[in-house]
């Protein structure tokens, strides 16, 4: 699992997609038959570097942690509708590996790595988005399998209430986005840049009159 994660190969909007979303990488990887890999291993990984990392303190383990899930794991938005026994199980990993912390360990894990905490809650915040998104497209054709994603996810969100993470809303902005091998390539993705953007910080369109916002007290006399 550590070959990078867009085909080299790949050109124009194919390139493009695997940076916004990796799933195609995820399923080349783990159902190739000429490798030794499962599909069960990323999961595999995932519970080892959370348990490392919390039961050892091994920092590492926990960027490792962050990585799989704010990269990899709540990027792979088709993996949804492509593998959703897959896509369930991932998120149940995740939703357990939380239960479990908060019952049995010391520290919490969303507490130890601030700044990564905060890319994790917007990468959660726009993997609802398109998992939303996703589900309501395929309408009467959504499968018994696809549905349950959709459950689990809705579960880890009331779970994560807790916290005060609200994963409602949606901020759309067009962007550049830089690949592994530091190529920038331009798109329009569903995100929130900083915490800032959402809630009583969001932008809003105001009405300017003589260069100030009409409806301000003013102090001039």
């Amino acid at each position: 699992m550590d070959a990078r994660l867009i085909n080299p190969e790949a050109t124009g909007a194919e390139r493009t997609r695997q940076a916004l979303d990796p799933s195609g990488w995820i399923i080349e990887k783990l159902e190739n038959p000429n490798t030794d890999h499962r599909p069960e291993d990323l999961i595999g990984e995932f519970q080892f570097a959370f348990l490392v990392g919390m039961h050892l303190g091994n920092f590492s383990c926990l960027e490792q942690w962050f990585f799989l899930a704010t990269q990899l794991i709540f990027r792979s938005y088709d993996l949804t509708v492509d593998r959703p026994q897959q896509a369930r199980n991932l998120i149940q990993t995740f939703h357990a590996q939380l239960l479990y912390n908060e019952r049995y360990l010391q520290g919490d894990i969303l507490e130890l790595m601030p700044e990564q905490a905060r890319k994790l809650r917007l990468a959660l915040t726009t993997y609802k988005t398109r998992l939303d998104e996703k589900l309501q497209a395929l309408g009467d054709h959504c499968t018994p399998e696809q549905q349950t994603v959709g459950m689990a996810f809705s579960s880890l969100e009331s779970w994560l209430w807790r916290f005060g993470w609200d994963l409602k809303g949606e901020y759309v902005r067009s962007g550049n986005v830089m690949l592994e091998d530091g190529e920038m390539v331009q798109a329009e993705v569903s995100d929130f840049e900083d915490e800032d953007e959402r809630g009583e910080f969001a932008p809003t369109v105001v009405e300017m009159e003589n260069g100030t916002e009409v409806g301000l007290l003013s102090w001039d006399t």
